[in-house]
């Protein structure tokens, strides 16, 4: 009876206490929505809804999210890095529908494979704000990696590629509940006629124009959808928009759409204005980009060279085929004064003091590697002037900075390609400095370069984006003293380049001109493309850099009408006296 009583008393005591302190608040995650997006070689994107439910009565906040992705067993694939900012509110007694796009990299998926898992688990975990509590919350999405858990497998009603070209399959595969099975685990897909097409993992690669069909066929489940290989762009021409060359200047060519073991043969119809011509390189004192140019290329086989200004065309023919294709040669003066100006500044951090998997790392440029940058610098400037044919005039604004140091506050870790300086958080910083070493606002410069020794670091980076007092600076950073390019280019100078067109892309799209390819897009004679690569280019293997593909994209894309419609600060600033 005592029992009875005091249990009684405990209920009535709990309710009482439930009313004077109201219940946390609840909200609950689920996954309603969850469709192929994006597909690429090595990641999928899905887009995923998640519903948040808001059981009291008071409003919350989304703050923040971060992620993992996981086994069932718990086994850690990948961790984000920082919580990634996120916006929305969830009503009192209501609730908020939130789309994102989560990233699932092949290399995930390998690793869950390993481990002899049957599936990948994201958990995304959201911090959330109720008047002055925090608070979190987490969610799982599932992605199977077990081909026979597919049930229902879509495909689009029709794939078109190019010849030559590399494209990955959106098939979207799932198993019985709706839930995605990767695609690179689909591998019951066959193809009608593997001479116009062929299978590599989850990849189509064009072959020969033409129209064939993809089909699915496992266990009951099917699907089919037609595969058309249309022509390559340079299956019509060779090197569209055009080929530019200066006056006595030597530049390679190389067709590789024609049929395989066919005999090529091109004749320029005004050989006045441009003709083929031989390489004999002749060693200056002082190093200069044309001279660079002919060192690099002069083991390749057929030269054309341009003679006086003006244009014509070029005619290459298969000699056992009669295919024919056309393109034209423009032969331009290298212009005295620019067209249009960049400018960039340059840091120098001299020392880095971060921790790296547990330890401290302190490592400084020495002094001989400062003066190599400040080298590097003015070759970049100088190279950009020859490859543009002196439209554009790159004046670079160079700081070496002693103090204050880089620390890990501003790094962070990409993962497969190491560590790199984070330009958004050193954004503070690098005002800062333009403001005290320069006298400028850092929306003075269209682009800035910021180097720094970074330890365990892969690669450099371009086109960081910033939005500053209404005017847009795009950014490169190169970690470490790379020397690609010793001795023809000279050490960091291609490196430097690279990453600095991946600015200019950006630039070129703003300014209303067409895209330039990118810097990623160079390919080698005979290779796949992907979308990513320039059909207009092929490098020989007998060619020592990529410098040559980098002259093709700033002198062949863009005329001297188009630098000067470039908007750079300098172009806005003539414009606008007042804008600084």
């Amino acid at each position: 009876m005592r029992e009875f009583q005091q249990r009684n008393f405990l209920c009535w005591l709990f309710l009482l206490l439930s009313f004077a302190y109201p219940q946390p608040l609840k909200v609950s995650t689920t996954q309603s929505l969850q469709k192929l997006w994006e597909v690429g070689e090595d990641f999928v994107t899905y887009e995923t809804k998640y519903i948040f439910r808001n059981s009291s009565s008071q409003p919350a906040s989304l703050i923040d999210r971060n992620f993992l992705f996981l086994t069932p067993l718990g086994e850690v694939i990948e961790k984000g890095a920082e919580p990634m900012k996120t916006e929305g509110t969830v009503p009192p007694k209501g609730e908020l529908e939130w789309v994102d796009y989560p990233y699932i990299a092949k290399r995930w998926a390998d690793e869950a494979l390993k481990k002899n898992s049957d599936r990948l688990i994201l958990r995304q975990f959201f911090r959330l704000k109720k008047g002055e509590e925090i608070f979190e919350i987490s969610c799982d999405t599932f992605y199977f990696l077990d081909s026979s858990k597919i049930a229902k497998v879509s495909l689009p009603p029709k794939i078109v590629l190019m010849r030559a070209f590399k494209k990955p399959i959106p098939v979207d595969a799932r198993d019985r509940e709706g839930i995605p099975v990767l695609p690179w685990v689909a591998k019951e897909l066959l193809l009608d006629n593997p001479q116009l097409a062929r299978l590599e993992e989850h990849c189509l690669i064009g072959l020969q124009p033409g129209t064939t069909f993809l089909r699915f066929d496992a266990e009951g489940v099917k699907a089919s959808t037609a595969v058309e290989v249309i022509p390559n762009i340079g299956d019509e021409k060779i090197l569209p928009p055009r080929l530019r060359l200066l006056p006595g200047e030597k530049r390679f060519i190389y067709v590789d759409n024609l049929p395989p073991d066919e005999i090529t043969g091109f004749v320029i119809e005004d050989k006045k204005v441009a003709s083929r011509g031989e390489i004999e390189v002749i060693p200056h004192s002082e190093w200069n980009p044309k001279d660079a140019l002919q060192e690099d290329i002069k083991e390749v086989g057929e030269f054309i060279e341009g003679k006086v200004l003006g244009r014509t065309k070029i005619i290459v023919r298969g000699l056992k085929s009669g295919v024919r294709r056309e393109g034209e040669i423009e032969v331009v003066s290298m212009r005295e004064e620019p067209m249009n100006r960049w400018r960039v500044a340059m840091f120098i951090f001299k020392d880095v003091e971060v921790e790296v998997e547990g330890r401290v790392e302190k490592l400084s440029y020495k002094s001989e590697e400062i003066e190599g940058i400040k080298e590097a610098g003015r070759r970049f400037s100088e190279v950009i002037k020859y490859f543009t044919a002196g439209n554009l005039s790159m004046d670079i604004w160079v700081a070496v900075v002693e103090k204050p140091k880089i620390t890990t506050e501003l790094v962070e870790d990409t993962k497969v390609y190491g560590y790199r300086l984070n330009m958004y958080k050193a954004d503070s910083l690098l005002r800062k400095l333009s403001e005290e070493i320069f006298q400028k606002p850092l929306s003075y410069f269209d682009d800035i370069i910021v180097c720094s020794p970074m330890p365990k670091a892969g690669a450099a980076w371009g086109g960081w984006e910033y939005h500053i007092d209404g005017a847009v600076v795009r950014g490169l950073y190169i970690p470490n003293y790379w020397r690609e390019g010793t001795p023809l280019w000279g050490d960091m100078v291609e490196v430097m380049l690279h990453e600095w067109i991946h600015c200019l892309e950006g630039h070129v799209v703003r300014s209303g001109l067409e895209p330039i390819p990118s810097a990623d897009g160079g390919a080698v004679e005979g290779e796949v493309l992907s979308a990513v690569k320039d059909p207009t280019f092929r490098r020989p293997q007998k060619v020592k850099t990529w410098m040559p593909f980098y002259l093709h994209i700033l002198r062949d894309f863009l005329s001297s009408e188009d630098w000067a419609k470039l908007q750079t600060r300098y172009k806005k600033v003539q414009l606008n006296p007042s804008a600084g």
